[in-house]
């Protein structure tokens, strides 16, 4: 059995699976883009075209279009820089940057194949999801008008602001994790991951200013002062840029508390475990403490002799 998971057939198998469980979807990249990295792009992209076909089959069209899209477009976009020795930074923030683009792109021009725009587009969508919960689910859509206080079409509109700052979350911590799984697979991340260079590294102090820039087009998306024709484009746009920005600082600070956690708590089921409870229900906390450590260094306090790996 281990020597069939080790095979291409089994990776693309495994990938697949982690895709369609949904709960360990974050993982589906790590077979192929270690294969990718760790032996050739030709193995690696056979785990792909192996992990695609499969998810059509068992997943359907729709799994298999996600499959294509995210998890085989992402693995060759990361693997690229990584095989190229670029720096752990520089692979998450080009790729992603890369890979948004793109969709954004894919979103633009079906928007206007369907002679809609952006928002148009997004809110029509989540219409048809939301028309569906009534059909199946009434008292869960009727609950939820409920507490917000909207009505559907404004539900839908609130939604539709969000989705692509949710997206820009969702490719960069999907990258992020795969790219911590591969750094055991080259020198060059590797190198970065270990705990003595973890404890040295930081961010840039100029990227300060798109962070205060990008919270301060969010700020006024969220004031009275955005009372334009175009204000859920602009609401849109500010999360967006705003979201972003904190997701890098969440990354961030995730290492920030990696460090300090794994200086003062033993290894074990408990540093596991607070982590966890840490990135699950402190998104703020770990944002706020990546974006603050530019100046106060907070690794700086804690120090530990010998040498650990991620």
């Amino acid at each position: 059995m281990q020597r069939f998971f080790s095979s291409i057939p089994g990776k693309g198998f495994t990938s697949s699976i982690l895709l369609l469980s949904s709960f360990f979807a974050v993982f589906s990249a790590a077979p192929a883009v270690t294969t990718y990295v760790g032996e050739s792009r030709q193995r690696g992209l056979l785990v792909l075209v192996i992990g695609a076909g499969l998810t059509f089959l068992l997943g359907g069209v729709p799994a298999g279009v996600i499959y294509i899209g995210i998890v085989l477009f992402s693995t060759v976009v990361m693997g690229e820089f990584i095989r190229a020795k670029i720096s752990f930074g520089k692979t998450l923030v080009i790729s992603s940057v890369i890979i948004i683009g793109v969709y954004a792109i894919a979103v633009v021009v079906y928007s206007s194949s369907q002679s809609l725009g952006v928002m148009d587009l997004f809110t029509s969508k989540i219409m048809f999801a939301i028309n569906f919960m009534k059909t199946n689910y009434p008292d869960v859509i009727k609950q939820t008008l409920i507490e917000t206080g909207m009505s559907e079409k404004e539900l839908a509109l609130s939604i539709a602001t969000k989705i692509p700052a949710i997206m820009t979350s969702v490719v960069m911590v999907f990258l992020f994790i795969n790219m911590l799984i591969v750094g055991r697979y080259d020198e060059k991340m590797m190198n970065f991951l270990k705990f003595e260079n973890l404890m040295k590294f930081k961010m840039p102090e100029y990227f300060v200013w798109p962070a205060i820039v990008c919270g301060g087009i969010y700020l006024y998306s969220t004031t009275t002062y955005n009372n334009s024709v175009n204000s859920a484009t602009i609401d849109m746009i500010g999360l967006f840029l705003f979201k972003g920005i904190m997701t890098i600082y969440f990354l961030y600070g995730l290492m920030v508390v990696y460090v300090v956690t794994s200086i003062k708590i033993p290894a074990g089921f408990f540093r596991a475990a607070l982590f966890s409870v840490i990135i699950v229900f402190a998104y703020i906390f770990v944002a706020a403490v990546g974006f603050f450590d530019t100046w106060f260094d907070f690794r700086k306090y804690f120090n530990k002799k010998g040498e650990e790996e991620l």
